[in-house]
């Protein structure tokens, strides 16, 4: 059986080497995510093909009022967006929202994101859309069956015309295992309904520990495999350890990262499906949470960034995002780091 479809990520291809170079000219810590990056492919005879690996950092739509989606913040960005969360507007409405702030209609008419994400494409910067989140209730909780859970994403998608989605599992959605069943069957529903040259490509979001991804995580990815969905890969939250204090958080995470290759491989096997032709790392992504993260002790800097996108473009990860666009800017003489 084949692992996963291509993965694709509708727009401009950035090839981490073209990147590296178009970012020197400084995106503040979003160059740090992003700079170090390309040694040529015969240094690293695993992991994704140079050409396939894509960045994109994630943007948090209920911020501002999408003022910034026109601006400099994303348009100037190399790569593509991450646009965060949809979820649903209650804990018993199926109906997909931005945040539980907007629904997607008042999204269109109040900062106009349905034009923005299209000027975006326009101008060379694929969109993802992300469902989930920390904080809210996910569509899959949500909804009550896969039928209406699948009608909810595919409403989405369809509006924004993606091709590329991000599934944000963690927190309270990572612990109600009565929705896992009804989010793989929707996704598989929603693969198996596109054409064969038009494929969903599907990432899960999960949280990990320095020793790889919680039994949670295992389980969920195991029952999204064996609900027949296509996963295009799996990004690993390298942030918010828990950690009293790390003593260098680069190290923490890419054992984090080799630990979660490592049950991604046992769970691609368990599942009867062969790893791609550049083995587990082509199905794994990471994402840091950039500056001081939600645990105080953690601060994701400069040199962290610079040494972490080395490690993985050593690996040869497909994916790097990071936590977010928004919070991509220099900070006041009070936070020296």
């Amino acid at each position: 059986m084949s692992a996963r479809p291509r993965t694709r990520f509708r727009g401009r291809r950035v090839s981490w080497l073209r990147l590296s170079a178009s970012l020197l000219g400084g995106l503040n810590l979003l160059v740090a995510g992003v700079a170090a990056v390309a040694p040529p492919i015969s240094f690293s005879p695993a992991g994704t093909p140079i050409d396939q690996r894509w960045f994109a950092g994630y943007y948090d739509v209920t911020l501002d009022q999408g003022a910034d989606l026109a601006g400099d913040t994303l348009v100037a960005a190399p790569g593509g967006a991450v646009l965060a969360f949809v979820v649903a507007a209650g804990d018993t409405d199926c109906t997909p929202t931005w945040g539980k702030a907007y629904t997607l209609d008042d999204a269109s008419t109040r900062f106009d994101l349905d034009r923005r994400v299209e000027r975006m494409r326009r101008e060379g910067h694929p969109v993802m859309i992300s469902f989930g989140g920390a904080i809210n209730t996910d569509l899959a909780t949500a909804c009550t069956t896969s039928v209406a859970a699948a009608k909810a994403y595919g409403t989405v998608i369809d509006r924004y015309g993606v091709d590329s989605i991000d599934l944000d599992i963690e927190a309270k959605t990572l612990a109600d295992r009565s929705s896992w069943g009804r989010r793989a069957n929707a996704i598989a529903r929603l693969q198996n309904a596109r054409p064969a040259d038009d494929p969903l490509a599907v990432w899960v979001t999960l949280p990990v520990a320095p020793d790889g991804l919680t039994a949670d995580g295992r389980d969920l990815v195991a029952g999204m495999l064996n609900a027949g969905v296509k996963l295009a890969g799996v990004n690993a939250m390298t942030m918010n350890y828990g950690i009293p204090d790390p003593k260098n958080l680069v190290d923490v995470s890419k054992r984090a990262l080799d630990a979660t290759a490592s049950q991604l491989s046992a769970l691609w096997e368990n599942a009867g499906l062969d790893l791609p032709p550049g083995g587990v790392w082509e199905l794994m992504g990471a994402t840091p949470m950039i500056g001081l993260n939600d645990v105080p002790s953690e601060t994701f800097t400069l040199d962290d960034a610079r040494a972490f996108t080395a490690f993985a473009t050593d690996r040869g990860l497909a994916r790097i995002s990071m936590w977010s666009i928004n919070r991509d800017h220099t900070c006041g003489p009070n936070y020296p780091f």
